[in-house]
């Protein structure tokens, strides 16, 4: 009798715990994980959406992003389904051939190999994707909407750049600005656009940047984060990603003090480490 009962308890533990990773993953399955990686002084963001969608913002300077997406994705996962360079600067596409040599990717943006890039990186990159076309090329454009997740409605809008612009003075400012939203979240990548970029962008569009999470632009430098463009944002967040003892002196002080004047909580790559959020659509929690 006793064994029986204790063939019952167990039997009654397993099924409890069964439930209990059940309930768990069902759980895990409506969440929206958006880490900032540690890859020094440079940018590069993950995205994994509830259905397991998975987008690569930037990469870092070297192969670093090697090291923090292997601490995101399985270690059998080799593959990622949207890669976007917001620009051709090294800090953000330097880590570009390691990620296409490291992992199958589905779309790449091909902003970062446009004919005003002369830089060797991207040019490596072009003769990679002239190599092999199964990866889907395209070229994003104010206005393109990504859908990453169409069940749970995550999708990435397209604010800027503006091929109707008469004159961009810089590669800073060809920078893609991508506004991600899942349900009532939002999250707002910058790349390394300018104050004048910026008030251009909220001359566009007004309030409708408005983002709960601000990757702010150019790692924190004085030339980017307008007083015009935080009050059209109105994050309670703002990440930025920086290496620490960089030659830039980055972030500045002047935006670190119009980030406080807002009230916005400032969170840094080169205190933190890899920074994660993750968003249910109703509210976004950092780790």
């Amino acid at each position: 009798m006793m064994i029986y009962k204790s063939v019952i308890m167990i039997l009654l533990f397993i099924l409890n715990l069964s439930l209990y990773f059940l309930y768990i993953n069902k759980e895990d399955q409506n969440i929206l994980t958006v880490a900032f990686l540690d890859v020094g002084q440079g940018d590069a963001i993950y995205i994994e959406t509830p259905n397991g969608t998975q987008a690569l913002i930037d990469s870092g300077l070297n192969g670093a992003v090697l090291r923090e997406l292997g601490g995101m994705m399985s270690f059998f996962d080799r593959s990622i389904d949207f890669v976007i360079g917001t620009h051709d600067d090294l800090d953000h596409i330097g880590g570009m051939v390691d990620v296409l040599n490291g992992y199958k990717i589905s779309v790449i943006n091909s902003n970062i190999i446009s004919d005003m890039n002369s830089k060797a990186i991207s040019s490596e990159i072009k003769s990679y994707l002239e190599s092999n076309l199964a990866i889907q090329k395209v070229y994003l454009d104010k206005g393109d909407r990504i859908v990453l997740d169409k069940e749970n409605n995550v999708f990435i809008d397209i604010l800027w750049p503006n091929h109707e612009s008469i004159e961009i003075k810089s590669s800073n400012d060809q920078s893609v600005v991508a506004r991600l939203v899942y349900g009532e979240t939002s999250f707002l990548f910058t790349g390394d656009i300018s104050k004048e970029t910026e008030d251009k962008i909220s001359n566009i569009y007004g309030k409708n940047i408005k983002s709960d999470v601000l990757k702010v632009a150019h790692h924190g430098s004085d030339t980017s984060t307008s007083n015009k463009f935080l009050e059209d944002v109105s994050p309670e967040y703002a990440v930025i990603q920086v290496g620490e003892n960089n030659r830039y002196g980055h972030p500045h002080e002047e935006v670190i003090n119009t980030l406080g004047k807002f009230d916005i909580e400032i969170l840094q790559t080169k205190n933190r480490g890899t920074i994660i959020a993750r968003s249910n659509g109703e509210e976004i929690v950092f780790e």
